[in-house]
C-alpha cells in the first residue's frame, strides 16, 4: 500500500490523509469490499469515495470533543506502556552502522581486509566499495577514522607501549602507528599521551 499526502487547504479543520491501495481480487474480477459504513463511522451521509483528492475534513470543534468512550485508567496504561516501549527500543541500524560494528570487531583482529569485512557482510569487495562511495567516504578513510579514534583512546587512557597499541589497532608494526601519528596530529604519541584523556 502506498500512503499519500495531501496538504490540507485553508479551512476551519484538520485533514487526514487516507491510505490508496490495490483493490481486494475476489472470484476473477477486481471488487474493493467494503469494511465499514462511512455513514455511520463519521455520522454524515456526506462521504464520497473514490474521489481524485483522498482526505477527510474534521472540524476543530469535533476534534477538541471528548471521546464518547474515553477511558482515562486505559489511556493512562496505554500512555506508560508506550513510553516504556519507546526507552527499551533499540535503534534499528542501517548498513553503514553494520559495517562499522563490522570493521571494528575486524580491527581487534589484526590488519582487516576489505575481502574480510566484505565477506561479514555478505556482499563482494566491489559492491562495499560502491556502497561506501554512495554514502561520500572510502575503505581507506573509513578504516583510518577507526583506526585514529581508537588510537587517540589508547594512548590517553591507558599505559599500553605504541607496539602494544599497533598490534591492537591493526598497524603492521610500531614505525607504521607513529607515521600515522605524525600525520595526523603533527607530532608523536608522547604529547597525545601526555595530553592525558580528553
Amino acid at each position: 500500500m502506498q500512503r499519500q499526502r495531501h496538504d490540507p487547504p485553508a479551512l476551519g479543520g484538520l485533514r487526514v490523509g487516507l491510505v490508496s491501495g490495490p483493490a481486494w481480487k475476489t472470484g476473477g474480477s477486481n471488487r474493493v469490499m467494503e469494511l465499514w459504513r462511512p455513514g455511520a463511522l463519521f455520522g454524515t451521509r456526506r462521504v464520497r469515495l473514490e474521489t481524485d483528492d483522498p482526505s477527510i475534513t474534521f472540524a476543530w470543534a469535533d476534534i477538541e470533543a471528548p471521546l464518547p468512550r474515553a477511558d482515562p485508567a486505559l489511556a493512562a496504561i496505554l500512555d506508560d506502556h508506550a513510553r516504556l516501549s519507546v526507552a527499551a527500543a533499540r535503534p534499528v541500524l542501517g548498513w553503514l552502522d553494520r559495517f562499522h560494528a563490522v570493521l571494528e570487531s575486524a580491527v581487534a583482529g589484526g590488519p582487516p581486509g576489505l575481502d574480510q569485512v566484505a565477506g561479514q557482510l555478505a556482499m563482494s569487495p566491489r559492491t562495499l566499495q560502491r556502497r561506501l562511495r554512495d554514502e561520500g567516504t572510502s575503505w581507506r578513510e573509513e578504516l583510518e577514522r577507526l583506526r585514529r579514534r581508537r588510537v587517540d583512546r589508547l594512548l590517553r587512557e591507558t599505559t599500553l607501549s605504541v607496539e602494544s597499541i599497533a598490534a591492537r589497532v591493526g598497524f603492521t608494526d610500531s614505525r607504521a602507528l607513529r607515521r600515522a601519528i605524525h600525520r595526523w596530529y603533527g607530532h608523536g604519541p608522547a604529547a597525545i599521551r601526555a595530553g592525558g584523556p580528553s
